[in-house]
């Protein structure tokens, strides 16, 4: 029986992104650098007045996307397999589960693997064999 579990972050750091303040000091300087470069009579005043036009702050705040959008990545894998017999006949059955749930969320799936073989041999017949195999998945949201 094998037993094994874990979790993952993202194998690689993302871009750098900018948060709701710092991108609007972003906006804001550069639109005082236009004032300033127009020669306008206060730069300033004129940066302070037109922010709101390209960085509007919500009433509740900027949204973390990364924090909404993203999770840490889990797995969990359980096999069981048996098989036996004697010098007429063997046979080996396995179950095994694997769940995963991705890096973005909403992101799961969770396949179920059944197989079961059998090998006999008899006087009419020299040699049997039979294997299934059943594979389930599952997979969705949360």
């Amino acid at each position: 029986m094998n037993v094994s579990g874990g979790f993952s972050h993202a194998a690689v750091d993302f871009r750098p992104t900018l948060n709701g303040d710092q991108r609007e000091e972003l906006l804001y300087e550069g639109l005082l650098n236009y004032a300033t470069e127009q020669r306008l009579e206060s730069p300033a005043e004129y940066a302070s007045s037109n922010i709101g036009t390209y960085a509007y702050k919500p009433a509740m705040g900027y949204t973390d996307w990364r924090k909404e959008l993203l999770r840490t990545a889990t797995h969990q894998s359980y096999e069981a397999s048996v098989s036996g017999g004697n010098d007429r006949s063997t046979f080996y059955a396995s179950l095994g589960y694997n769940s995963q749930e991705g890096l973005a969320k909403n992101s799961q799936s969770g396949p179920l693997l059944c197989t079961f073989e059998h090998d006999a041999k008899s006087r009419q017949i020299r040699r049997s064999r039979s294997k299934y195999d059943v594979l389930t998945n599952e997979s969705g949201d949360e």
